[in-house]
């Protein structure tokens, strides 16, 4: 998918751990949403300032090498067209003032690696049927 395309992702989904990552894709598929996976936050952002049909939902790993899940929020709060796309961060990150700084940041979820099976569904569907 480019930025061509006339169909965008409903969700972009960006981790730089290729396993979680593509399961996190497999089940936002298996619920018949269309996604576009990035394993780097950089590639992550030219793309989404790049695209013209945006994405519905972000869900974004907190702890990558070039850029933390807080960092993407912060770039796309910094961009009118962008601030209004819900992300959702999941991390095995277990820290509170972590999971605090990413909601004060406009984190709508923190969802645990751990729980991914059982709350990212929930958490996806809430946030898109909001929209």
């Amino acid at each position: 998918m480019n930025a061509t395309d006339v169909q965008t992702a409903d969700v972009f989904v960006v981790d730089d751990n290729d396993l979680v990552r593509r399961g996190i894709v497999r089940m936002l598929e298996n619920d018949g949403l269309v996604v576009k996976e990035f394993n780097n936050p950089r590639t992550f952002i030219a793309e989404i300032f790049a695209v013209k049909l945006l994405p519905r939902l972000v869900v974004s790993d907190y702890n990558m090498d070039d850029m933390t899940g807080v960092e993407i929020i912060r770039t796309l709060k910094s961009s009118p067209s962008h601030k209004r796309i819900p992300v959702l961060i999941v991390s095995a990150q277990t820290k509170v003032d972590v999971q605090e700084q990413a909601k004060q940041a406009g984190a709508m979820e923190w969802i645990k690696k751990s729980a991914i099976g059982n709350e990212l569904m929930p958490a996806v569907r809430k946030h898109l049927l909001r929209r």
